[in-house]
């Protein structure tokens, strides 16, 4: 997190406490739900996903994994593993660029049967993937990206009150 990595001074205060925000498993009936992750923010939203399966009656859920390049999509393995055994997931990986940068060697490859890669801005993507008006939404990610898809999905037709982030700062 680049507050922590980056931004963090020789001196500085930090107080530790529970974590802030609304995020969780929605309970509100017939509404089906839409999870949108970049970078870490995958972390809540697969702890979410993993405890899914227990619910009496598991909503459709759609999962956009988002990342400047394929080799930032690092959690797809354990994703669609889960969506294979879950017919109630499905899980989309979007990037901004299609090739790696020079750095990264090895292979950062879909896994196999997984749904294409989409290449674009996350909150572009989503936002014109399908019509998400009728679901929960959580977005978590960086603040810059989490703004950017509340505002693209707010222009498709999304209610602000069905957009669910943590505190923005």
């Amino acid at each position: 997190s680049p507050p922590i990595t980056t931004d963090t001074r020789m001196g500085d205060t930090w107080l530790i406490g529970s974590p802030l925000g609304g995020l969780g498993v929605s309970r509100r009936p017939g509404r089906r739900r839409l999870m949108i992750a970049e970078g870490t923010g995958i972390a809540p939203l697969r702890a979410q996903l993993l405890d899914m399966p227990r619910l009496d009656d598991t909503p459709r859920t759609h999962v956009f994994v988002g990342g400047t390049y394929p080799c930032d999509l690092y959690d797809l393995d354990i994703l669609w593993g889960l969506s294979r055994t879950c017919p109630w997931l499905t899980v989309v990986p979007v990037i901004e660029n299609s090739d790696n940068p020079w750095w990264v060697s090895g292979n950062t490859q879909n896994p196999a049967g997984m749904h294409d890669l989409l290449t674009g801005q996350l909150g572009r993507v989503v936002a014109t993937y399908g019509d998400w008006t009728d679901h929960d939404i959580q977005v978590v990610g960086p603040p810059s990206m989490v703004r950017a898809t509340k505002y693209q999905l707010m222009a498709a037709g999304v209610d602000s009150a069905d957009i669910c982030h943590d505190p923005l700062y």
